[in-house]
């Protein structure tokens, strides 16, 4: 199997090159981003139960779940400012500060991804272009010369597909990478405000 690989890859030119790159670059940055929102999305239940304690008026017992769970939407719920600096103004530009740092992080590299996504194609067509020089070009030195011009359709084929594959397969990983990002997104949003109706509350009491 790696031999036929191998085999496709000559017969498609020199294009196959950055079409690989392309590839490796593709996979390489979802893996990262995958490992990351694993390590920086919190549970999907946390926001629920966060509520849930919020509304039942049992705040320390909210603060006590965020700081046991890790992720940015409950770190966001950790970073009120000390309950005697009663300024809400600076509460909120705090907290919305360091949610939009987080979601910026979030989508931090899928602007490459896509930017794959477009470029594999492109180099697809440019395959294509210098496969088809090459089988013309065959044919004006000989009409028999048949070697030459399954050459440079087969380089023409084979770059335009392989160029498809990675910018269909970009398109399926970005759409999910967007999506976790998008869901991460709206919970740290929604902790944020969370957090802030909560201080606000608590100062209220006080």
């Amino acid at each position: 199997m790696f031999s036929s690989v191998l085999t496709w890859f000559i017969k498609g030119g020199p294009c196959m090159w950055p079409l690989l790159l392309c590839s490796v670059l593709s996979i390489s940055i979802a893996l990262e981003r995958a490992m990351y929102y694993r390590k920086v999305i919190s549970p999907s239940a946390f926001l629920e139960k966060y509520t849930a304690l919020l509304n039942q008026g049992r705040g320390e017992e909210a603060a006590s779940l965020a700081g046991k769970t890790s992720g940015f939407a409950a770190e966001v719920t950790r970073s009120l400012p000390e309950a005697e600096l009663a300024d809400k103004d600076m509460v909120e530009t705090v907290v919305y500060a360091q949610a939009d740092r987080f979601i910026r992080s979030l989508y931090a590299h899928l602007n490459f991804l896509s930017l794959i996504i477009g470029l594999s194609p492109m180099l697809g067509l440019l395959g294509t272009v210098t496969g088809m020089m090459g089988a013309f070009g065959a044919m004006g030195e000989n009409l028999g010369n048949t070697v030459g011009i399954t050459a440079g359709l087969a380089e023409a084929l084979i770059t335009t597909v392989f160029g498809l594959i990675i910018a269909i397969a970009g398109m399926c990983l970005y759409a999910w990478l967007n999506g976790r990002a998008q869901q991460a997104e709206n919970d740290i949003n929604q902790a944020a405000e969370l957090a802030i109706a909560a201080w606000n509350r608590g100062r209220d009491a006080a």
